[in-house]
């Protein structure tokens, strides 16, 4: 089935002059995101370079590293190869490029802003890296009315628009689409007159207190959020805007490759609705985060990151490896082992609600089915106690 680097190589020689931007396209520039354009294209708005050259100076670059992985994605340098080699994509120009990774801070953040031949521009937000950090300041969406990358999009876009007049799009995949959400809602008043819109790939929303504000309730119409139709991270925390399910050739959490995400002709594949295994998991982990008080997601937080932090590992799959999801109890103070017992009991409390809800509305639909073909099942004394 076909992806993004097969929409490019039958796309790909069609100019944006001739066929305009799509979501595709748009999907296209947020995984671009991820390419490590550091020292590449200029950090400064004044200065840009071509993607035919940005592309060249990638893979030179990528031919020549030694340590680790290069690419974040494994398809990345297809993409960017496709991406400086076509007829669409190659003119473009990028500026812009900033990185910020600070532990200090608690911040991971990338963006890069394409300038496209009409005179608008996309400015692209990266999504998590593996970083120990990013992931923190994942989770502390939970607990934060504006974690450190969200400040710094909105300053992003603040100092695109002293140096640019043009119309802006804000999109990303992950964490990158919330940060287009909340810079695009949250941009000061002199900014929104040339904000076009946000296109959110799969990234999560947010905690009460935000979803409240008047500022995102005001943007909702202007907003797209587009899902795989078994999304995880993207169901996490709430959503005020409309959104999109679509297919994906992965299952559960590996649907968040975006390279995953099937595309026919100009278009996404639209699915009917999100699998029975996605509301699962979102009906759990909403539950499980509500059953708790503000300063208990922090304090678990932090736990868990002091916990992964003390691994000194690299990324976050190596400490994960070390330590394991949550940490063991013989290495908490008292106090800390308590909330951590008491966050477990919370999750495993969720679980069991979400499944017996699933059960009763799963028996109550094979019900009114059989009644509706004239044969309506009699509840039996096994199947009470599922349904208490």
């Amino acid at each position: 089935m076909s992806n993004t680097i097969d929409y490019l190589q039958w796309r790909g020689d069609l100019s944006l002059d001739t066929v305009p931007l799509s979501d595709v396209d748009l999907l296209v520039f947020s995984q671009m995101a991820y390419v490590p354009f550091d020292r590449i294209v200029p950090q400064n708005f004044s200065d840009s370079v071509t993607l035919a050259d940005a592309s060249a100076a990638v893979i030179d670059e990528a031919r020549h590293h030694k340590h680790g992985t290069f690419f974040f994605w494994r398809e990345d340098e297809s993409l960017i190869t496709l991406l400086g080699s076509c007829e669409r994509f190659r003119n473009i120009r990028l500026t812009g490029f900033l990185n910020i990774l600070s532990a200090e801070q608690e911040e991971q953040f990338a963006a890069v802003t394409a300038l496209l031949p009409d005179g608008s521009a996309v400015v692209t937000f990266r999504g998590t890296d593996i970083s120990v950090v990013g992931w923190k300041e994942d989770f502390d969406l939970a607990v934060s009315e504006a974690i450190p990358a969200q400040r710094e999009a909105v300053k992003y876009i603040t100092e695109l628009s002293k140096a640019f007049d043009g119309k802006v799009m804000l999109t990303g995949h992950s964490k990158g689409g919330n940060l287009a959400v909340f810079s695009y809602a949250f941009a000061p008043d002199s900014v929104k007159p040339q904000l076009l819109g946000a296109r959110n790939f799969d990234g999560p929303g947010f905690n009460e207190k935000v979803i409240s504000s008047e500022k995102l309730k005001s943007i909702s119409s202007e907003v797209k959020t587009i899902l795989p139709n078994s999304s995880v991270i993207g169901m996490l925390l709430g959503h005020d805007e409309d959104f999109r399910i679509i297919e994906s050739s992965n299952y559960n959490i590996f649907q968040h490759d975006p390279y995953s995400w099937k595309v026919s002709g100009p278009d996404f594949i639209t699915a009917e609705k999100f699998t029975n295994s996605s509301q699962l998991i979102d009906t759990t982990l909403k539950s499980w985060i509500s059953s708790m008080p503000d300063e208990m997601r922090r304090k678990l937080i932090d736990i868990i990151f002091t916990e992964l932090n003390s691994s000194q590992s690299s990324n976050v799959i190596e400490a994960l490896l070390k330590t394991g999801i949550l940490p063991r109890i013989d290495r908490l103070d008292r106090e800390s082992a308590k909330l951590v017992i008491d966050a477990t009991r919370r999750f495993n409390g969720a679980v069991t609600d979400t499944f017996r809800q699933f059960i009763s509305k799963s028996n109550r639909k094979l019900f009114f089915l059989a009644k509706k073909k004239g044969d309506a099942p009699q509840e039996s004394e096994s199947q009470t106690p599922l349904l208490k």
